[in-house]
């Protein structure tokens, strides 16, 4: 699931070119391409708040969980194929 906070687009000085629906959007769209099943929610504040930006994350089992501040629509894509590699698993200490 990737939770897009809607309270960041709310704020004065969020940024013009990536209001959360939009970048909302633009996750459905690289997630019908990659054909996975994932879940694109505009979700209410994710208590980063970073200045100038949208707070974005991606939670569940097999992601790494990830908050991270998007600037610009671009960067989009970047953080999904990111957000999409599985976490690595501690080696197990099997005596």
């Amino acid at each position: 699931m990737i939770l897009v906070c809607k309270e960041c687009g709310k704020r004065r000085g969020a940024p013009k070119n990536a209001k959360p629906k939009v970048l909302a959007s633009d996750l459905r769209t690289l997630t019908k391409r990659d054909r996975t099943r994932v879940r694109v929610v505009l979700s209410p504040c994710l208590g980063l708040c970073p200045k100038g930006a949208v707070a974005v994350t991606r939670v569940g089992e097999a992601s790494a969980s990830s908050l991270v501040a998007i600037v610009r629509r671009a960067q989009v894509e970047g953080w999904y194929v990111e957000a999409r590699r599985p976490r690595e698993t501690p080696p197990s200490d099997d005596r």
